[in-house]
This record gives C-alpha cells, sequence and structure tokens, in this order.
C-alpha cells in the first residue's frame, strides 16, 4: 500500500517535471527566435549601411565645368 502511494507520488512528480522541461523549452525556443529576429535586423541594417556608404564613395564629387 504505502510502496504504491510512493509509486503513485514519483509519477506525478515525474510528469510535472516533464511539463516543467516542455514549458522552458518552448520558453527557449522562443527567445532564441527572437535573438535570431533581431540578428537579422541588425545585418540588414548593417548591408544597407554598407550599400549607402559604397554608392557615397563611388559618387562623382567633381565640379561642373563651365
Amino acid at each position: 500500500q504505502v510502496n504504491a502511494q510512493i509509486l503513485h507520488t514519483l509519477n506525478q512528480l515525474l510528469r510535472i517535471n516533464g511539463q516543467l522541461l516542455k514549458i522552458h523549452s518552448e520558453q527557449m525556443a522562443m527567445n532564441n527566435k527572437g535573438q535570431k529576429e533581431e540578428i537579422m535586423g541588425l545585418r540588414k541594417t548593417q548591408q544597407d549601411f554598407k550599400q549607402s556608404s559604397q554608392q557615397f564613395i563611388n559618387s562623382d564629387f567633381s565640379l561642373p565645368r563651365f
């Protein structure tokens, strides 16, 4: 009788632990996705800045001749 109650309690603890691990992994996945999106945004900004600075460098700064 006592052993059955102990096993039942341990089973419940294992189920709760499994649920907590699942929630934790989902939270980590969401954080990871957010960080990846943030990095992609920063890379796009960097690429846009690089392109605009290259256009600026390659511009012709000579004055018009009259």
